[in-house]
């Protein structure tokens, strides 16, 4: 099973986690074989990754590629895919369908967990739809089309379309900018390319790109955990480069994280605690101690304020889903009144309802002045929230649009380096 959370060792090399993942492997690894084995499935199959590289240097969408080969290449004959397409961009999502399409014909059994209408159609031969933990329906494909399926899934209430975006209001001062930033990875190469953008108070930016383009280190420049070779960002105006993660946030910076267990939540802790780690980080502490009255209460608040429905405050994160997870680190990065948001896949992971509401909520934030950075692989999103978007390709800005302006098909020639090649010839 390829999960939402991946099974991944960081600090081991993409052939190392595959030998560990596949049977019959023995004491001694045929390393060479191995790699030979995992570049041939990688080019058959479009996956591009690196055996020789570490896990800890791979972005998700290249996590989720070792994930997909370590059971491909273990020739289970059931395989059960967790959303295994909110990483992918456009054409990856196509050539994943194409392996299903390969493996079904070889007689695999494939169950795929999606909350994405349009793949579930385009790819299932039977559908089933579960709601509220109980089998709503199960029919061939062909009873459905879109409109009949979202009625199962959400019932009553919704359209399952995404939120229109309708500014209330006018944009305000620059929030956030980005002049001409560079940054150097370990091995010598550009993670982020003379990248400029802006987003003002009361804007969403979305960021259309295929994960491992430099989306994330967008993030950690800003938060100060990636080094600015050249260039300048401005918060409010200010110079923030070189500053640490504790400024950035203590600054009104909010991150979204596309990893909330590595990255935003301590697994260990409970929902409650978990849910005040952002206003902790923005020096809103009360010292050494732990009040569990004041912990209770001041959760108790935020989850008020917030409109999805939670787990319950006392279960520790490490035991909820994936879902779960991305609702307690959406309530407490969207609660603590940040004034810039940057926002990596925040519905990934919810159910229908639950990304709708995520949308309308982002909307609200914007209403009310704050300045998003949206990043995701969902076209569809991307194009209903954004107030302007950019698209990077191997650490560079490609594009930049009005979203009434261009085509899901423009964005995916952009994504994928096709218009970027003709224009440089």
């Amino acid at each position: 099973m390829v999960f939402q959370d991946f099974s991944l060792i960081p600090a081991l090399s993409v052939a190392e986690n595959v030998a560990l993942f596949l049977p019959g492997q023995g004491r001694l690894i045929r390393r060479g074989e191995l790699v030979r084995r995992i570049e041939q499935f990688a080019e058959d199959y479009g996956l591009e990754i690196d055996p020789r590289r570490r896990v800890d240097d791979l972005s998700l969408g290249e996590r989720q590629r070792v994930e997909l080969i370590k059971l491909l290449l273990a020739e289970a004959r059931l395989l059960i895919f967790d959303e295994p397409t909110s990483v992918l961009a456009p054409h990856e999502v196509d050539g994943l369908f194409r392996v299903f399409s390969a493996l079904r014909e070889n007689g695999y059994s494939i169950l795929f967990i999606t909350h994405k209408v349009r793949e579930a159609l385009a790819v299932a031969d039977n559908v089933t739809v579960l709601r509220h933990g109980k089998v709503e329906v199960n029919a061939p494909r062909d009873e459905f089309d879109a409109a009949s399926l979202v009625a199962a899934m959400v019932g009553s209430g919704s359209s399952g379309q995404h939120h229109v975006n309708v500014r209330s209001g006018a944009v305000g001062e620059t929030a956030l900018e980005f002049r001409g930033i560079t940054t150097v990875g370990d091995a010598g190469g550009r993670r982020l390319d003379s990248v400029s953008f802006h987003v003002c108070q009361g804007e969403i930016l979305g960021v259309a790109g295929v994960a491992g383009n430099g989306q994330r280190v967008l993030g950690e420049a800003l938060l100060g955990l990636e080094p600015v070779r050249s260039g300048e960002i401005l918060l409010f105006g200010r110079p923030l480069s070189g500053h640490s993660p504790a400024y950035a946030l203590a600054s009104g910076v909010s991150v979204i994280s596309e990893d909330p267990l590595a990255d935003a939540m301590i697994a260990g802790m409970r929902v409650d605690e978990n849910l005040l780690l952002s206003g902790l980080s923005r020096g809103r502490g009360g010292g050494f101690w732990l009040d569990r009255a004041s912990i209770a209460g001041e959760a108790g608040q935020v989850r008020a304020a917030f409109p999805l429905q939670m787990a319950d405050s006392s279960a520790q994160v490490r035991h909820l889903s994936g879902g779960n997870v991305q609702r307690v680190m959406l309530a407490g990065e969207l609660g603590q009144g940040a004034r810039v948001f940057l926002a990596y896949y925040p519905t990934r992971g919810l159910d229908v309802l639950s990304a709708e509401s995520t949308r309308r909520l982002l909307l609200e934030r914007r209403d009310a002045g704050a300045a998003t950075v949206l990043v995701s692989e969902d076209l569809d999103e991307l194009l209903a929230l954004s107030d302007r978007l950019i698209v990077m390709y191997h650490g560079r800005v490609a594009g930049e649009f009005v979203p009434s302006g261009v085509s899901v098909q423009e964005i995916g020639l952009l994504m994928t380096g096709h218009a970027l090649a003709a224009e440089t010839g």
